[in-house]
């Protein structure tokens, strides 16, 4: 095996800059020489771009994929992988790297090298990209060419069941360019982003399997991916699990900020235009929930946040973990279980929703169930929640008729009526009703004949003052 350096290439530089071969880095630099055609050839080995100083070596190959024997080698030229090469070529070559690289993962340099390796047809161009993406596709194309496949058609096929295998884009997703072409540092395209994509779910998933050591993880599971693909163009379910896994967990976000504080020159491809990592069938960028499965995208309150991951799913601005009804935006004045929007006590608890004056106003908040003053006098009766509005202080007891009359005793008496104390026999009779000034007052009867005077009636009511005009609606009850 004979292997030259970039050194030795500079003669075949002099050469075709002698027969008018085209400008240094140009994609017309290739001239038939012999056997083979001399070409300049440029392009960037990428796992995150390797370091400067990376090695590169080329392979001449046969029409059966197969080595000559004819190696080239040279160096990556800067941190952004990229390096340039003049030798005399088969028309199909083999490109190899190897080096330190930049972690889309962990933000860091790796703490041990990798290799990756790419198919190249010269005579398509002489710009070539070594990615994941070649690397892995890498022996499925050579079989299929030594299956009887043209390059460019091994190429798509590979790279196509590549894609279907792999799983980090939605179904039908089309990179728009091949392996090859595909360049971290070339901008915001769909190809460009789907490279970043799989490097960065790959460093992931040897993350996740060796945290804090995962480059030796990584070359083995990106050589494991490229001998499944080989045979079938299918990867191994386990593996697949292992890609699924770390395509959920990937930090899609952070890996963007990292790859752009490393590279501030660059355009940052949009991850989130590729990944789908609730694996719902919608890219994150169109997807309201990207880490939470939600296909009919639910969103109640509308704030561009979907069901399946808002905090405050309802808008109400009370978090849903503290919320009685978290998907009912008018509920979260109290937490009694019923709606603001049907609630009849909004701001307390009234679960029952007892609404005796049947006002739809509950009596735990009602103001005029019935309301004491001159107005309301003679014209409504006061009932159990009257007694709390009218300012009893000491005196807040319920005491209405059905409570401390019974049926023996004042068969008139029913629910709702006025507090009664029917003393003695024949007379007085005592009636207790809300007075104009919103007071509990006394009203004594001369013309009562009934007795009704409970055995536990509180001596502290019948100290109220006697009122000297008292209402004229009032009766004697059970007179």
């Amino acid at each position: 095996m004979l292997i030259h350096s970039g050194r030795r290439a500079g003669g075949v530089l002099a050469l075709l800059a002698a027969c008018g071969g085209g400008d240094v880095g140009s994609e017309s630099g290739l001239e038939r020489q012999g056997a083979g055609t001399s070409v300049l050839l440029n392009g960037a080995v990428q796992k995150g771009p390797f370091i400067v100083g990376s090695t590169i070596r080329v392979s001449n190959l046969d029409a059966e994929a197969d080595p000559t024997g004819l190696v080239f080698s040279t160096t990556t030229r800067d941190d952004r992988g990229q390096f340039q090469l003049a030798f005399v070529a088969t028309p199909l070559i083999s490109i190899e790297g190897t080096g330190f690289y930049y972690n889309e993962v962990t933000g860091q340099l790796s703490g041990s090298p990798l290799t990756l390796r790419a198919l190249y047809d010269v005579t398509s161009g002489t710009t070539s990209f070594v990615n994941v993406i070649t690397h892995l596709s890498y022996n499925r194309v050579q079989q299929l060419i030594v299956d009887g496949s043209t390059y460019d058609d091994a190429q798509t096929q590979a790279e196509q069941e590549l894609t279907t295998a792999l799983g980090i884009a939605p179904a039908g997703f089309v990179p728009g360019r091949t392996g090859v072409q595909m360049n971290v540092l070339g901008g915001d395209s769909d190809g460009n982003a789907y490279l970043l994509a799989v490097s960065s779910v790959l460093a992931e998933a040897a993350e996740l399997e060796a945290p804090g050591a995962s480059d030796a993880t990584l070359q083995q599971l990106l050589n494991q991916i490229a001998l499944d693909l080989a045979q079938t163009g299918s990867i191994d379910a386990a593996r697949q699990s292992q890609i699924a896994a770390a395509l959920a967990a990937v930090p899609a976000a952070d890996v963007e900020v990292a790859f752009a504080a490393r590279f501030p020159s660059a355009v940052v491809p949009d991850l989130d235009r590729i990944l789908d990592q609730d694996a719902d069938g919608l890219v994150n960028v169109a997807d309201n929930c990207p880490t939470a499965q939600n296909p009919l995208q639910e969103d109640g309150d509308l704030d561009g946040v979907g069901d399946a991951c808002d905090q405050d799913t309802d808008g109400d601005g009370t978090p849903d973990a503290s919320d009685s009804l978290p998907n009912d935006p008018n509920e979260w004045t109290d937490a009694d279980g019923v709606g603001d929007a049907t609630d009849n006590c909004l701001g307390l608890d009234n679960a029952d929703q007892t609404d005796t004056d049947a006002d739809l106003v509950g009596d735990a908040c009602d103001p005029d169930a019935p309301a004491c003053n001159a107005q309301t006098e003679g014209q409504i009766r006061c009932n159990e929640q009257n007694i709390e509005i009218c300012s009893l202080g000491a005196f807040v007891v319920y005491v209405t008729c059905d409570f401390w009359c019974t049926a023996n005793a004042c068969n008139g008496c029913t629910p709702g009526d006025s507090f009664c104390d029917i003393q003695g026999s024949p007379t007085p009779v005592t009636v207790w009703m809300c007075d104009e000034d919103s007071q509990l007052r006394q009203f004594v009867s001369a013309a009562a004949t009934q007795t009704c005077l409970p055995p536990d009636f509180p001596a502290d009511i019948s100290a109220l003052p006697i009122d000297t005009n008292p209402p004229q609606w009032v009766r004697v009850l059970g007179s």
